[in-house]
């Protein structure tokens, strides 16, 4: 008896199928992998925001409660300028009033922002209270009214974090921007 040997190759359909199956796992990872990323640079940005607060505090407790004054709406936090606590003076950047509490003026803390961050206090003299905040890439956290956390900015893109009368409003942040806000003291 004798045996013949058949090659079997793959058919049109079936190389197509494979291709197909392939294409639809990629476009699944890839939609995966854009909200982890969109996730870790709100990461940042919180943390960013926290290391700031952090730093307000510590300068509040050298200068007599007080921190760093800004104009009413808030000043970049990457930029504009601000009043020192003591002596009235002006500092050219929030950057160069905290260099004491901060590593360097190009920290990220102040520079690691690529949506709209603002710092503001309350305007009356004393600079006894202040609210930071940065806009966040994603819009699908939780939102809160008090204490530190999201908010969701309005339509015009203001945040009132906690009293208005103590700490101010953030203006700016994005039409109905999540924001990630810090204020003090609470």
């Amino acid at each position: 008896m004798i045996k013949t040997l058949q090659k079997r190759a793959f058919t049109l359909i079936e190389l197509l199928v494979v291709i197909a199956i392939i294409g639809i796992l990629a476009s699944l990872i890839i939609v995966s992998l854009s909200g982890a990323r969109s996730k870790a640079t709100d990461t940042q940005l919180k943390n960013n925001i926290r290391n700031l607060n952090t730093a307000l505090e510590q300068y509040a407790t050298d200068n007599n409660t007080l921190y760093p004054g800004a104009a009413a709406g808030g000043v970049n936090i990457n930029g504009g300028t601000v009043a020192q606590a003591t002596g009235g003076t002006t500092c050219t950047t929030l950057a160069t009033c905290l260099s004491g509490y901060v590593s360097g003026t190009t920290s990220p803390v102040f520079t690691g922002y690529t949506n709209a961050a603002k710092y503001t206090t309350n305007g009356i003299g004393t600079f006894g209270a202040f609210a930071a905040g940065a806009a966040l890439t994603s819009t699908t956290g939780a939102t809160i009214a008090t204490g530190n956390g999201e908010y969701l900015a309005t339509a015009l893109g203001v945040v009132t974090p906690g009293n208005t009368a103590s700490t101010g409003t953030l203006t700016a942040m994005g039409n109905n921007a999540h924001v990630w806000v810090v204020y003090g003291p609470q």
